[in-house]
């Protein structure tokens, strides 16, 4: 094994040390001799421990940092610039990460180091916007609720009144009645 197959397992390619393991061999062979002098091999359990730290152990990493905002930062804007664009359409987490060319752990990570938000609210919250400005829109006065709700690919429609209100406090019925009164 090459010293890059076993970076950061904590195994290290290094021979012991021959006076670690002559001491070893002489205990071990020593074993099987049945002697009397107990006192003389009771600290060979500590030896092999000892020999098996040193061999195998490794000296502790400094801490590094892993959040990376920079390519996080590129990350989001990669999936929001892909998101706007295409949120008539139903986005899967993966199209996501695809079109950002991130993993979707690597993506959902990015959003709530970011934005304190999962893809998927992310898109919904996206989805509602558009869907108010629609509502609120005096040139979509015949935009019914369930006309824009479905034109932004939200298929929930009894449960995306709650999304609403709790995103904007009222619901979406409130937003029409607002925009369908005279102005005074």
């Amino acid at each position: 094994m090459t010293r890059t197959e076993l970076d950061g397992s904590g195994i290290v390619n290094r021979p012991l040390s021959s006076s670690l393991l002559n001491e070893l061999k002489i205990d071990f062979e020593n074993l099987h001799h049945l002697s009397s002098d107990h006192d003389r091999f009771s600290g060979t359990g500590k030896k092999l421990l000892q020999a098996f730290i040193l061999h195998l152990g490794r000296e502790p990493r400094p801490y590094v940092q892993k959040r990376m905002p920079r390519r996080h930062a590129s990350t989001i804007a990669k999936a929001r610039s892909f998101i706007l664009a295409n949120l008539d359409r139903p986005l899967s987490i993966n199209t996501i990460a695809t079109a950002a060319s991130a993993s979707h752990r690597t993506l959902h990570r990015a959003f709530l180091e970011v934005l304190n938000e999962t893809p998927y609210s992310y898109v919904q919250k996206m989805r509602l916007h558009r869907i108010r400005s629609e509502l609120i829109s005096d040139d979509e006065k015949a935009c019914t609720i369930k006309i824009a709700v479905h034109r932004w690919g939200i298929t929930e429609l009894g449960r995306s009144s709650g999304w609403y209100n709790d995103l904007f406090g009222e619901l979406p019925s409130k937003t029409i009645a607002r925009r369908q009164k005279p102005a005074i």
